[in-house]
C-alpha cells in the first residue's frame, strides 16, 4: 500500500489532469443538451464571426418560400434540439410499453457509480496479485519500475474482466428472454400460465392482441433457431480460471522461492566450522548431530507452517478473487436492457412518474428553444436591415416579418418533409395581418387548431412570460377569453331596421 501512496504521490499531477479531464468528458456527456445549447448561443452572439453576423450578411431572398437564406440557416441550427425536445406525452407511453412488452420496465443501467465501485474492487484485487506478476514479466527491474509495472498490469486485467463479467451477465438475461420466449411459444395452447401483458397503467399499444411470446420476440435480439447463446459466457469462466489459477501458481512460487532462500541463508549462518567461536571445535562430534538433527526439525517445521500457512492465504485469495467476478456478472444480469430500443426507451422515460410531468417538462425545454431562436432571429433580421444598400422591397420585408418566425419555420419544415421551409410560412395578406400561427399541441381538436391559427405568436410570447404559464394552458386561456368576449357580443340586440336606415341616413347626410 506504501509502494502505491508513493507512488501517487510522485504522478499526482499527472494523475489529477486525467482525473479532472475524464470528469469533465463524463459531465459533457450527461448533459450534452444543455451544454450544446449554451454553446450555440455563444457562436450566436459573438461578434463580426458569431451566427448572427454571418447569417445578416446572407442576404439572399427565396421567393418560393419567401424567407430569407439568413433567416433560414439561423432557425436551421435551432431546428435539432427543438427536434429532440418535441415529444408527446403519448411517446412516454409507447416508451413504457415498450419496456412492458420486452419485460424490461423495471430495469435500469448500472450508474456511474456503480462503475466506478466495481472497478475499484476489481483494481484492488488484481493489486494483490500484479505485483508478483511483475516481478516475472519485468526481470532484473528495479523496485520502482516493479511498482509501475504493478500498477499498468493491475489496470488491464480489471478492464478485462470488468467488461467480460459485465458482458456476461447482460448474456445471461438475454438468455433468460429467450427461454421465456420459447416456453411461451410452446404453452401457446394453455396448458402453462402466461402474464396479461393487457394490465398496465398507460394505455395498451397496437401489438396488444399478440401473444406474449410474440411481444418478447418481437423487441429482442436473436438467432434463426432462438436459442440462447453461451459463447460470452464460456469465454470469461476461462478467463477466470485462467487468471485465477495463473495467479495462484505464481503467488506460490514465489513463496516456494523466498523459503528455499531463507534456508540457504540460515544454513550459511548456523555452520560450526564459520562460527568463529575458538571452543565451537572442543564439542563431541555427538553432540554436533543432534544439534543439527534438532536444527533440521525446527527448520523444517518452520519451513511446513509458512508453506502452509502462505498456500492457505492464496486460497482465500483465489475465492475472493472468484468471488468478486461473480458479483460482476450479477450486476451485469441485473442491469442493462437487452431490447433492442429499451435503452433509449428507458433514457426518455428517465425520471418521469407520470406522463403529465414529461408532458410539462419537454413543454418547457420546447418553450425556452422557441425564445432563444426567435430573439436571434430577430437580431439576425434587424442587422440585416440594417446593412447599407440593402433593397427597399428587401428591407420593407425584414421590418414586417409576418409569419417568419422559428415555429412557421418548423411546421413548414415539418409540412414539406425537408429542411426548406413551405409556402406555410409566407401566408397572405390577410393572414399575416393577423399574426403567425403558433405551434399546435397534438392532444387540441382540429376546431382548436383553427382557433389558435389566429392568435398573434408575440402576444402568445408576452402572456407567457408575464403570467409564467407553459405554452398549452396560456393559448388555452387566451381563447377562452376571446370566446367569452364573442359571447358577449353575440348577447347585444339587434338593430332595428328604422333605427339602421337612420343611422345610415345620418352617415350620409354628414359626407
Amino acid at each position: 500500500m506504501d509502494s502505491i501512496l508513493s507512488l501517487i504521490n510522485d504522478y499526482r499531477i499527472i494523475i489529477g489532469a486525467i482525473l479532472v479531464a475524464l470528469l469533465t468528458i463524463v459531465a459533457i456527456h450527461r448533459w450534452w443538451e444543455t451544454v450544446s445549447l449554451w454553446w450555440l448561443q455563444v457562436t450566436c452572439s459573438l461578434p463580426l464571426i458569431g451566427k448572427n453576423a454571418v447569417y445578416a450578411r446572407r442576404s439572399g431572398f427565396d421567393s418560393q418560400t419567401q424567407w430569407f437564406h439568413g433567416e433560414k440557416n439561423l432557425c436551421e441550427a435551432y431546428a435539432p434540439h427543438y427536434s429532440k425536445s418535441d415529444l408527446s406525452p403519448e411517446f412516454f407511453d409507447h416508451c413504457k410499453s415498450y419496456l412492458r412488452k420486452a419485460r424490461e420496465i423495471g430495469r435500469n443501467t448500472l450508474p456511474l457509480a456503480g462503475w466506478a465501485g466495481l472497478a475499484v474492487m476489481v483494481f484492488l484485487e488484481a493489486m494483490g496479485f500484479s505485483y508478483v506478476l511483475a516481478g516475472w514479466t519485468i526481470p532484473g527491474a528495479s523496485e520502482q519500475l516493479k511498482q509501475q509495472g504493478a500498477v499498468g498490469i493491475a489496470l488491464l486485467i480489471s478492464t478485462i474482466l470488468v467488461f467480460l463479467t459485465h458482458s456476461t451477465g447482460h448474456e445471461l438475461h438475454h438468455n433468460s428472454l429467450i427461454k421465456k420466449v420459447n416456453a411461451w411459444w410452446e404453452s401457446v395452447d394453455g396448458r402453462h400460465k402466461q402474464p396479461n401483458t393487457h394490465v398496465s397503467l398507460e394505455h395498451d399499444s397496437v401489438d396488444d392482441d399478440d401473444e406474449s411470446w410474440r411481444h418478447l420476440l418481437s423487441r429482442i435480439p436473436h438467432n434463426a433457431n432462438v436459442t440462447p447463446s453461451y459463447k460470452l459466457t464460456i469465454a470469461t469462466v476461462i478467463a477466470i480460471v485462467l487468471i485465477g489459477t495463473g495467479a495462484t501458481y505464481v503467488r506460490g512460487q514465489v513463496l516456494e522461492q523466498q523459503l528455499a532462500a531463507q534456508h540457504r541463508l540460515d544454513n550459511a549462518g548456523s555452520s560450526y566450522g564459520d562460527s568463529g567461536d575458538p571452543y565451537a571445535n572442543a564439542a563431541p562430534q555427538e553432540l554436533k548431530n543432534a544439534q543439527r538433527k534438532v536444527d533440521t526439525q525446527v527448520d523444517n517445521a518452520v519451513d511446513s507452517a509458512e508453506r502452509k500457512g502462505g498456500w492457505m492465504t492464496f486460497a482465500v485469495l483465489a475465492v475472493i478473487f472468484t468471488f468478486l467476478q461473480f458479483i460482476g456478472i450479477v450486476v451485469g444480469y441485473k442491469t442493462g436492457f437487452a431490447g433492442y430500443e429499451s435503452k433509449a426507451a428507458r433514457r426518455f422515460i428517465g425520471r418521469f412518474k407520470t406522463r403529465e410531468e414529461f408532458a410539462n417538462y419537454y413543454q418547457r425545454k420546447r418553450d425556452r428553444i422557441v425564445r432563444l431562436a426567435d430573439k436571434n432571429l430577430g437580431q439576425v433580421q434587424s442587422k440585416m436591415a440594417a446593412r447599407p444598400g440593402i433593397d427597399r422591397d428587401k428591407k420593407r420585408h425584414l421590418d414586417n416579418p409576418g409569419g417568419r418566425h422559428f415555429l412557421a419555420y418548423m411546421q413548414g419544415r415539418a409540412t414539406a418533409g425537408t429542411t426548406e421551409a413551405s409556402a406555410f410560412a409566407s401566408p397572405a395578406p390577410e393572414a399575416r395581418d393577423a399574426g403567425p400561427a403558433p405551434r399546435v399541441p397534438q392532444d387540441v381538436a382540429p376546431a382548436d387548431q383553427v382557433e389558435q391559427a389566429v392568435l398573434d405568436e408575440q402576444e402568445i410570447q408576452a402572456w407567457m412570460e408575464r403570467l409564467g404559464w407553459d405554452r398549452e394552458r396560456t393559448v388555452e386561456r387566451l381563447l377562452q377569453a376571446r370566446h367569452e368576449k364573442q359571447a358577449r357580443s353575440a348577447e347585444r340586440a339587434p338593430v332595428s331596421e328604422e333605427e339602421a336606415a337612420r343611422l345610415i341616413a345620418e352617415q350620409f347626410g354628414r359626407n
